[in-house]
């Protein structure tokens, strides 16, 4: 929160004074007398998060190139020297910043200056990618010589009105504890260049098969775009041919990758059209699995009894196919996060288990399971839907659940999961959905009902015309009395029965078949318990309460 609360005073500051570059070339050798003090504009058009003298960021007469002062910067632990440079690029292009820097020993620690520079359009409110100048070797806690860089910057610059270009001096590791090393700045030159010095980067890399990947770069590439070996990670590469504008590069792979597997595509060496070869590798998550195949959520546990992380979250996924499904990269894109693993296969007619926590689920429930991002709850209140897709984006299955009517109350923290009994039955409709009567032990000292990794059972159960047409009921878990909401289109007279969970029955009534019924079972002692209504057709509804 410090670092976000100090660049957002820096941005203040440029914004406050809207000071700016505009004419170039443009130098600047820091031989002018800082200003100091906290987000200050310490020379024309450049502001320093802290400027003082002799640490921080401050005017260093000892170690300049040239002229009186060089731009001193020391990192600390708690303090990393920030340094804006505001900049009016309009009608510029292929613009560059030209310095010369160095490091200079500092107290008796061995932490090395890490530098990095990065650019913002929008008058600092956004930064790009930072590019490290050089490595960790580059400035040591000691004294070196000063070196020329050329810091080209990035093509998205080019006639924008509003850039800052950002410079952050960080410690190194070096040894534990110790001061860092003095980062030296000097002799900075902003100027177009005359030809193009700026590399490509390859932005991304995108399997359209499981024999071709598409890689896109920032610009147009020149043969070695084309050559075999600046690409690994994917197997063979047989061919790499360019498109006609030169910026995309299709990979052939043989032999194919496997379906729903993970590979590490990495890109290195590629040049432009005039040369400039890429800085970095670029590195790409590849995966291609387009399975349609029919998996869907079949159960849920979004709330376990007792306080605390849900412990017991878990989805069920069915496969209602006769054949296995690879769903290797498929992921979870509402409802928790995850990647389903590389080459997972669900059998034919089998289930999958994701849970938030799965060694608390093969403790409890003695069943393995997959790790979604733990840091994704479920919601317990009000709910929310639970949505997957293939690795190419297309939506396989979304199902919706709630903690409230007309979905079974009694999932949500009394023992039961949400159970679709009926697998093949519409998952987003709530009335397909029912509490789990397997028992499977107690949990905080409440009996919890599931059937991970298998199908459920609801004992003693009939449904068929009624329960298309549902009931709901309310309050549930209840005191006592509870009431029952039927659908309009129920008339005449019912038999209601409530009976425990081994089928005894334990209370019998007639009652009308009006909107809404008040039931009274103050006499029943606490527990679950099934209410089952009936017409004079035999169709036949039952739902679970809590007492």
């Amino acid at each position: 929160m410090k670092k976000i609360f100090t660049l957002l005073m820096l941005v203040l500051a440029i914004n406050s004074t809207k000071a700016q570059i505009s004419s170039f070339p443009s130098t600047e050798g820091f031989d002018g007398q800082f200003t100091t003090g906290l987000n200050v504009q310490f020379l024309p058009n450049w502001t320093g998060n802290e400027v003082s003298f002799g640490t921080r960021i401050y005017a260093d007469s000892t170690h300049q190139r040239t002229g009186a002062s060089a731009l001193g910067a020391i990192p600390t632990s708690a303090f990393s020297p920030t340094i804006l440079v505001s900049l009016n690029l309009t009608g510029q292009s292929n613009m560059t910043m030209d310095f010369w820097a160095k490091s200079e020993a500092n107290g008796t620690g061995t932490r090395e200056a890490i530098v990095y520079i990065s650019t913002s359009n929008d008058g600092g409110v956004t930064f790009g990618t930072a590019t490290q100048l050089g490595d960790t070797s580059t400035f040591p806690n000691s004294s070196t010589s000063y070196n020329n860089y050329v810091y080209p910057l990035p093509a998205n610059t080019n006639n924008q009105a509003n850039v800052v270009l950002k410079v952050v001096v960080t410690r190194g590791n070096g040894s534990a504890g110790g001061t860092a090393a003095i980062f030296l700045m000097d002799d900075v030159t902003f100027t177009a260049a005359t030809s193009d010095i700026f590399p490509p980067t390859a932005v991304t890399g995108v399997p359209n098969s499981l024999s071709n990947v598409e890689v896109t770069f920032s610009e147009a590439v020149g043969i070695s775009g084309e050559n075999v070996a600046n690409y690994a990670g994917l197997g063979t590469v047989t061919s790499a041919v360019r498109n006609g504008a030169n910026d995309k590069v299709t990979l052939t792979v043989s032999p194919a990758l496997n379906e729903g597997d993970f590979y590490t595509l990495t890109v290195s060496n590629v040049a432009d059209i005039a040369g400039n070869v890429m800085t970095a590798p670029a590195n790409f998550f590849i995966v291609f699995n387009d399975n349609t195949g029919d998996v869907k959520v079949t159960e849920i546990n979004y709330n376990n009894p007792g306080a605390g992380l849900d412990s017991l979250e878990y989805l069920e996924l069915k496969n209602n196919t006769g054949q296995d499904i690879n769903i290797g990269g498929w992921r979870f894109t509402s409802g928790v996060a995850g990647l389903f693993p590389s080459g997972q296969v669900i059998p034919a007619n089998g289930y999958l288990l994701f849970a938030r926590f799965p060694a608390a689920i093969t403790a409890f429930y003695n069943k393995s399971s997959i790790a979604w991002d733990p840091t994704a709850a479920l919601t317990n209140v009000p709910g929310e839907t639970i949505a997957f897709t293939n690795a190419s984006g297309v939506l396989i299955d979304s199902a919706a659940y709630s903690s409230s009517s007309p979905f079974d109350t009694t999932a949500n923290g009394y023992g039961p999961s949400l159970v679709l009994c009926g697998e093949n039955s519409d998952n987003d409709i709530a009335s397909n959905w029912s509490a789990s009567l397997d028992l499977v032990g107690g949990y905080n000292s409440v009996n919890v009902y599931g059937s991970p990794l298998g199908p459920c059972i609801l004992v003693g159960i009939e449904e068929n015309t009624l329960s298309t047409k549902g009931f709901s009921i309310y309050p549930n878990p209840s005191a006592g009395s509870f009431n029952i909401v039927l659908p309009e289109n129920i008339s005449g007279n019912l038999n209601l029965t409530i009976s425990d969970l081994t089928g005894r029955t334990l209370m019998t009534q007639k009652i009308s078949a009006i909107q809404l019924v008040q039931i009274n079972a103050n006499q029943l002692s606490s527990g679950m318990y099934l209410v089952k209504l009936e017409d004079n057709v035999s169709s036949v509804s039952t739902r679970l309460v809590i007492r």
